[in-house]
């Protein structure tokens, strides 16, 4: 998946300014007498130190979308979230430095502020000036220029085009439009044509030499718009969609803007040779190092559970994970038994999934209320009977991050486009759940879930689980 050049090009930048004000910072600090060439000598660990530091730097960058292009041709937007990044940042900085270097209050203040004083200089210069305006040089000279080919000639096709015609500094020349349902070389916009129809995609990226697809048709159905983006993304480019079927994404996540307009990045971020063996090591850790830290929790729990009523303290059922595979799954019972197959909420379900409701609780859960005991509302509430899952995780058929399972007669009422959430391991938590756990209808749950698949990183995973932590403490849609 090839991202745009001027991405990598801030990236590398913001990296370089941070190390080297680390690494100024440092030496002024503590090592201003001793000269440059015996401070590298003699502290080469600590200049890997700050190397690793960068990192999580980036990845703060990243969240606070500072390499989204709106935000970077938006003064006020980029200058609002640079400060905000690096106020996070700095705390970070200054909690590792005297955790690990000084344990000294008054050198770490002034380490930290020297660092603060020199990496906001630096930043403000080279981002909003210096590459700022070389940026918009390059984009205008066609340098940086990114060919694009717009999938859809109606109204949403050709408004985008006009708009992106008239704005220069995005760096995109739009070469064609691919449309169905008009002629080959038919003009949509100005000199723009019609390159073919949807299944000659491939022969026209190769012959135009296009590396970004963007998929804006009107009146289009889930399956097909579906279909036509597993053609694109089979060409390795990068893929947007302009679509009221996504809507949701737009009013749930800051996604990037082309002239005002919101596109949503749909192709794989990820190469599976190396993303998934890495995401296999950090949910074992992760989740193995969580059952060590909670096992107290656990035990209180599991007490609780049997106090308040008879049955086990473990709830086991079987939930459909990935491609469709059945396995299973644990939680700590909320419930009290019955002998029945709970037929009413089987009917309510079928009702929710099918007529895309939200359900009356304000959530995706359809819970019969009646038999949930009181220890089971509050670990509800607070998501805590999902604390078992690390184990499904530790043992592979879960992942930390992911869509949530389903189980077996509510896989049977899917339509086919939403079964393309099982194509990855269900996950602990998801994007919905810290996106729009108790305001999302069925349908925009899962847009939500193939939105994350798509865009699958290990920046998105970490955020994403970040952000459950405060949907835990505070009981945001909890049920």
């Amino acid at each position: 998946m090839k991202y745009p050049k001027y991405k990598f090009v801030f990236a590398y930048a913001d990296y370089f300014i941070i190390f080297f004000s680390l690494l100024a910072a440092d030496y002024i600090t503590n090592s201003i007498g001793i000269g440059i060439v015996p401070y590298f000598q003699s502290n080469y660990w600590i200049i890997l130190l700050y190397a690793v530091m960068c990192t999580p730097v980036l990845f703060i960058f990243q969240v606070n979308n500072l390499y989204q292009i709106d935000v970077i041709l938006s003064f006020y937007s980029q200058i609002r979230l640079l400060l905000i990044s690096l106020f996070i940042s700095y705390l970070g900085i200054l909690l590792v430095y005297y955790t690990l270097l000084s344990h000294d209050v008054s050198n770490s203040f002034q380490f930290i502020f020297r660092f603060i004083l020199i990496s906001l200089i630096l930043i403000l210069i080279f981002r909003i000036e210096i590459l700022y305006n070389l940026f918009l040089k390059l984009a205008k000279s066609k340098v940086m220029r990114r060919r694009i080919v717009i999938v859809g000639a109606g109204k949403s096709g050709k408004t985008l085009a006009e708009k992106l015609l008239k704005d220069k500094r995005l760096g995109v020349e739009v070469i064609g439009f691919i449309d169905d349902s008009r002629k080959k070389y038919a003009k949509i916009v100005g000199n723009i044509e019609v390159l073919g129809n949807v299944d000659q995609i491939p022969f026209v990226v190769k012959n135009s030499k296009i590396e970004e697809v963007i998929i804006a048709i009107d009146n289009i159905g889930y399956d097909r718009l579906l279909d036509i983006l597993d053609i694109c993304e089979a060409l390795h480019l990068n893929v947007k969609i302009r679509s009221q079927l996504f809507g949701i994404v737009n009013q749930k996540i800051k996604t990037e803007k082309y002239s005002d307009i919101p596109l949503i990045d749909a192709a794989p971020r990820y190469n599976i040779k190396y993303f998934l063996p890495l995401r296999r090591a950090l949910d074992v850790v992760l989740s193995l190092s969580a059952i060590i830290i909670l096992m107290p929790l656990f035990m209180v729990i599991i007490v609780l559970i049997m106090l308040s009523s008879p049955g086990n303290a473990f709830f086991k059922q079987i939930r459909i994970g990935k491609n469709g595979k059945p396995f299973s799954f644990y939680k700590f019972r909320t419930m009290r038994l019955a002998s029945d197959d709970d037929a009413v909420r089987k009917k309510m379900m079928a009702d929710f999934i099918k007529n895309d409701k939200v359900s009356g609780n304000g959530g995706t859960k359809i819970i019969n209320n009646s038999r949930v005991t009181p220890i089971g509302k509050f670990l509800r509430k607070y998501s805590l009977d999902e604390l078992p899952q690390l184990i499904n995780v530790l043992i592979g058929e879960m992942s930390l991050v992911g869509p949530r399972p389903c189980l077996p007669y509510e896989y049977a009422l899917f339509d086919e486009w939403q079964k393309r959430k099982f194509s990855v391991l269900p996950g602990c938590t998801g994007i919905w759940q810290v996106t729009g756990r108790s305001s999302v209808s069925f349908k925009d749950s899962v847009v939500l879930d193939i939105y994350y698949i798509n865009n699958m990183t290990p920046w998105l995973d970490l955020s994403i689980i970040l952000k459950t932590i405060p949907v835990m403490l505070f009981a945001k849609g909890g049920e």
